[in-house]
C-alpha cells in the first residue's frame, strides 16, 4: 500500500488569483522645446593649447638684482645690467671708494680705502661683491636677441652640411609645432595603418607548400 493511499484524499487548496501592482499614474511629459534639439552625450573637448600658449600662461617670477651701493635703490633684471650700472653710475665718481654692502659698513667705523684708479675699483667690486652675488642669484634672464634671430636661407649651419657644402640634414627651423590633439589623431592613424598592414599579410596556410599526389 502506498503512502498516498494511507493519507486519504487531500482537499485541494484554493488558488489565489494574482493581481498586478497598482502603479502610480504616469506624469505627463513636458512639451519639447522649440528650435534645434539638444545634442546628447558629452560636449566636444576644447582643442589643446599650443606650447607657447602654455608658456605664456604660466606665472612669471623674476629675481630682482638689487644694487647694494650705499644710498642706491636701483633694481636691475640681470647681472650684466647690474655690472654696467655699478661701472657707469658708481665707479666713475672722483672718490674711488667702494660703498657696496660690507665695505660701506666698514668705512663708517674706520678710514675707507681709496683705490688708485677706476679699473682697480671695478676689479675689487667684481671679485669681492658681484661674483659672490651671482652664486645666490645666478646670471638672470638675458635679452640680447641673438638666439631669437631667424637665420636666412643662405646662413645654414655648417653641421647640417657635408664636406662639399651641400645640406644633408633637414633643419627644424620651419617645422610646425604639433598640438596634443593633432598628435593623438596621428597616433591613432598610425595604429590603424599597422593593423591594416597586419591584416594584409599572407597567412601561414597560403605560405605552406601544397602536397601533390
Amino acid at each position: 500500500m502506498s503512502y498516498a493511499s494511507l493519507r486519504g484524499p487531500v482537499s485541494p487548496k484554493p488558488v489565489k488569483e494574482r493581481t498586478g501592482r497598482v502603479g502610480r499614474p504616469s506624469k505627463p511629459k513636458p512639451p519639447l522645446p522649440l528650435g534645434n534639439p539638444k545634442r546628447r552625450g558629452r560636449p566636444p573637448k576644447a582643442p589643446s593649447p599650443l606650447p607657447w600658449q602654455v608658456y605664456r600662461s604660466l606665472p612669471t617670477s623674476f629675481t630682482a638684482f638689487l644694487c647694494e651701493w650705499s644710498g642706491c635703490k636701483a633694481e636691475l633684471h640681470n647681472l650684466d645690467t647690474l655690472r654696467r650700472h655699478v661701472s657707469v653710475v658708481h665707479c666713475r665718481k672722483a672718490s674711488l671708494i667702494c660703498c657696496w654692502g660690507k665695505c660701506a659698513q666698514s668705512s663708517q667705523t674706520s678710514a675707507p680705502y681709496q683705490f688708485p684708479n677706476v679699473p682697480s675699483l671695478r676689479a675689487h667690486i667684481e671679485k669681492k661683491h658681484l661674483i659672490p652675488f651671482s652664486w645666490h642669484t645666478g646670471d638672470g634672464p638675458r635679452n640680447y636677441g641673438a638666439p631669437n634671430q631667424r637665420l636666412k636661407d643662405e646662413e645654414i649651419p655648417d653641421y647640417l652640411k657635408d664636406d662639399q657644402g651641400n645640406q644633408v640634414t633637414p633643419s627644424i627651423r620651419d617645422q610646425e609645432v604639433e598640438d596634443f590633439a593633432t598628435w593623438k589623431h596621428n597616433r591613432q592613424k598610425l595604429k590603424d595603418l599597422l593593423v591594416q598592414l597586419n591584416d594584409n599579410l599572407p597567412s601561414e596556410e597560403s605560405d605552406s607548400p601544397i602536397d601533390e599526389d
